[in-house]
Parts: structure tokens; sequence; C-alpha cells
């Protein structure tokens, strides 16, 4: 395991448990896969969009899973991450 991976499942911490469970490793892939040859660090916009997917999923879980979800709140930012994973 490379440092970058060992650093991308430290930053998965920000999802709940079940969510990283189930997706954790896809996330963690998609990351590296994207990540320039060489880098040994996450890059700030991939640290800021871990922690705003995790809380988004926080926010999910209190919101039973979003379908309690209210007409206002079914707005959502994107981020590159989002992109990347092919959450539009």
């Amino acid at each position: 395991m490379s440092d970058l991976e060992r650093r991308y499942l430290r930053l998965l911490l920000c999802y709940p448990c079940e969510y990283r469970r189930a997706r954790g490793a896809e996330i963690v892939g998609t990351y590296l896969d994207l990540a320039e040859p060489g880098r040994r660090w996450p890059s700030v916009a991939n640290v800021v969009d871990c922690a705003a997917g995790g809380l988004r999923q926080h926010l999910w879980v209190v919101e039973g899973s979003g379908e309690a979800m209210t007409q206002g709140s079914k707005r959502r930012s994107t981020t590159p991450g989002d992109r990347a994973l092919g959450r539009l």
C-alpha cells in the first residue's frame, strides 16, 4: 500500500462507517486513478472534497438517508469528486 493510498484511507474517516464500508474502496480507487504520477499527498482540493462528501453523507444519515429531505434541501453543490464519481 502506497503512502498516498494510506492517506486517502485516513481521509475516509470523514464518512459514516457504513458508507465507508460500502464505498470506501471505490472512493479511494477513484482518487488514486485521478492522482498525478508520483504524488505522495492528497491535493488540498481532494481533502476538501472528501471532507465535504463525508459531511454530506452524515447529513443524509441524520435526515433518514435523504428520503425525508425537504424540497429546498434537495439542491446540492457538486465538487470535483462528485463529477469524477458520476454523482451529478
